[in-house]
């Protein structure tokens, strides 16, 4: 014999009040960080072009080695790309890397050696860097300045309301130096 539920609408009422509860929770910011992979970092991750490495790179993969302090079970480097980043001359080397859900920014040096190391803010699912652009402050040779900007799109949020956002970071070198370079970020775009 069936059992009936004789508060059926009560129970409704709970779910309800349940759900509305999560909703409310998701729009105000409490849930709103996710954890969550993008597809695209997923295809990366398993496509062949990222799991193919040059032998002849000088840039080795210290970013694994003792340069972090904790290890990463899953992780996703993009190609390394080229530029004078100080205005010295030579061509150093950046990457962008994903870990675990997190995003990391690196650039080496003409040797392998790791001269820039920044974790970026990420917020939810589909974080990504959608361009890079050096801007020369100063052409002077005597007093010169570079300034890298990153624009980072921090992913996509909120589980009623979609939301995403930018964030623009200024890496500066002043004459061709690498001890002093400075990194700030720009407010949400």
């Amino acid at each position: 014999m069936k059992k009936k539920i004789k508060n059926y609408p009560v129970y409704l009422l709970f779910l309800f009040l349940f759900l509305f509860l999560i909703s409310l929770l998701a729009k105000d910011g409490v849930l709103r960080e996710g954890m969550a992979q993008s597809e695209r970092a997923m295809r990366e991750a398993f496509s062949s072009k990222v799991l193919k490495h040059k032998v002849n790179d000088k840039v080795n993969d210290q970013t694994n080695d003792q340069f972090n302090d904790k290890e990463y079970k899953w992780q996703s480097k993009s190609v390394n790309y080229k530029y004078d980043f100080n205005g010295d001359g030579t061509l150093e080397t950046a990457r962008l890397e994903k870990k675990d859900g997190e995003d990391w920014f690196y650039i080496f040096g003409t040797d392998g050696s790791i001269r820039l190391k920044q974790k970026l803010h990420r917020l939810g699912s589909g974080s990504w860097a959608y361009k890079i652009k050096v801007v020369e402050l100063s052409s002077n040779p005597k007093r010169s300045a570079r300034l890298l900007l990153l624009y980072y799109y921090q992913g996509n949020y909120r589980l009623l309301n979609f939301r995403g956002s930018s964030l623009v970071y200024f890496i500066t070198i002043d004459n061709h130096n690498w001890d002093t370079i400075f990194i700030s970020t720009f407010s949400s775009l």
